[in-house]
């Protein structure tokens, strides 16, 4: 989770905020906002297996893994209020158990006031761990239980729901095997089969019985168009910050590398590494000194592809770090990681690793 990330929103706001011209104009202090509102971006696909992301999550492409748990709050570190999605995916879930909730939002509430998933294609075995949640699934539901109050639209046909009082279901194929509660409101355009235990519930089937409509691929690809566009705006904003007689420093004593973050004349800490920087790649350890109450920007150029096996020996930090990973088409972290990873070119490898942060990624 990211907590800071809105304090680097006034560094781009100085500087132009709009990327070179190309087909979307992206804007610099949009794209910080995005990495403000979500734990993780990810524009291609993203894999989850038994790992749970403590924020809201945006999947450009498909989602796999198993057990993945997903917007499940986290009592001391919380993002930005937003309307977004706790959970957005533009193409398939084939996730075995991916668990939707609506959790702690730093210990400031929950991290949606109105939750809720959308997913454009379809989906393997969705499970709503909060009430009052609205799931919009362009494609198929092979399995879904849902929570009082939810409300639910599902584009093509659904089996296997279980349904708990005052929920709505709406499906525009056909529906097979339901188990529902009293309150709950069905309706399905098709036709209704194998087991059905309503237990008070009420029930329309045939064409016309809902005229609601779905969320498509296309608006999700959209959205993940504008996304990308804004986050690269801001990896080249940060990217082409400059501070006068730069105070702070960074330095390797042979085992460890240390950045020593201190506030220049704009009012955060810049580093710039590359692939000749003394010890960064060699360190066992990584740790930062000075303030944390500062917006930190570290940019990383040089190579292609980036591997971290080191230790993080400052978790403070977290919160306030930016890792801008300029050149990198491949990431990848055999280790724990601290700090917001701002890499929208790169592809991201860590398995079974953490992620303290925020994580955008191709």
């Amino acid at each position: 989770m990211q907590k800071s990330i809105g304090a680097a929103l006034a560094i781009v706001a100085a500087l132009g905020c709009a990327a070179p011209a190309a087909a979307v104009t992206g804007n610099a202090r949009n794209g910080l906002r995005a990495m403000q509102e979500l734990n993780v971006l990810v524009f291609q696909n993203f894999a989850l297996n038994a790992g749970e992301v403590e924020g809201k999550t945006f999947v450009g492409g498909n989602l796999s893994g198993s057990n993945a748990q997903f917007a499940f709050g986290n009592s001391s570190q919380g993002e930005a209020t937003s309307t977004r999605s706790n959970l957005t995916v533009g193409g398939t879930i084939t996730t075995q158990s991916a668990k939707i909730y609506n959790g702690s939002n730093g210990g400031a509430g929950l991290l949606s006031a109105t939750p809720g998933a959308r997913i454009g294609g379809s989906a393997n075995e969705l499970l709503l761990g909060a009430s009052n949640m609205t799931l919009s699934v362009g494609g198929a539901v092979a399995k879904l239980d849902g929570q009082a109050g939810s409300r639910t639209v599902i584009g093509g046909s659904a089996s296997n729901v279980a349904l708990t009082p005052s929920a709505q279901l709406d499906v525009l194929g056909n529906l097979t095997n339901i188990s529902a509660s009293t309150g709950v409101a069905i309706r399905v355009n098709g036709s209704i089969s194998g087991n059905q235990n309503y237990n008070g519930a009420t029930h329309v089937s045939g064409p016309g019985s809902t005229t609601s409509t779905p969320v498509s691929v296309a608006t999700i690809a959209g959205e993940a168009t504008q996304l990308l566009a804004d986050v690269r705006a801001a990896a080249l904003a940060l990217g082409n910050l400059t501070v006068v007689a730069n105070p702070s420093t960074a330095s390797f004593d042979g085992n460890n590398f240390i950045f020593n973050a201190v506030a220049g004349s704009g009012g955060f800490a810049l580093f710039n590494i590359n692939a000749a920087s003394a010890g960064f790649h060699a360190a066992t350890n990584v740790g930062f000194t000075g303030s944390t109450a500062i917006p930190i920007i570290v940019n990383v150029r040089g190579l292609s592809t980036e591997t971290f096996n080191f230790n993080f020996n400052s978790t403070a930090y977290n919160p306030s770090i930016i890792w801008n990973f300029l050149d990198a088409s491949t990431i990848n972290l055999t280790r724990g990681f601290h700090g917001s990873i701002l890499a929208p070119d790169a592809i991201l490898n860590g398995p079974n690793t953490a992620i303290e942060g925020s994580i955008v990624a191709r």
